[in-house]
């Protein structure tokens, strides 16, 4: 299996520039799976945008995504604002996994830092799961 860790800024607030910038990574670079940082669909210093940005797993987004992925034959992993589908205006910070065959998973991050230059449960509404 062949990896490729993208270390790579994305352009905040611009969810189209990014999934431009995964599939020229995957254009130019042959791998199995392909791994992009936390939040790389919004870029991370949205603040209030996040509720605007955030999706869920079967928003439009993650829907382009599953095509690259399904073209080019490769596992994607990458960050975004997730909407949950349950609970109105709860957004978590997901690792998305997109496998070739359109299968998506997701982490929620549980443990969210709230100090210095990290707003992480302000930015995302307190994005802990439901008790």
């Amino acid at each position: 299996m062949r990896l490729a860790l993208i270390s790579a800024r994305p352009t905040i607030a611009n969810k189209q520039k990014n999934i431009q910038t995964m599939e020229n990574y995957i254009k130019k670079t042959k791998a199995d799976l392909y791994i992009f940082g936390e939040y790389f669909l919004t870029g991370d210093r949205c603040k209030d945008e996040f509720r605007d940005l955030a999706e869920p797993l079967d928003g439009p987004s993650v829907k382009q995504l599953k095509k690259i992925a399904k073209t080019n034959k490769c596992h994607l992993i990458f960050g975004m604002p997730c909407k949950d589908n349950t609970v109105d205006g709860l957004i978590y910070n997901a690792a998305v996994l997109i496998q070739p065959d359109g299968t998506v998973g997701a982490y929620r991050k549980w443990f969210l830092p709230n100090a210095g230059p990290f707003e992480e449960k302000e930015k995302t509404s307190l994005c802990s799961p439901p008790q």
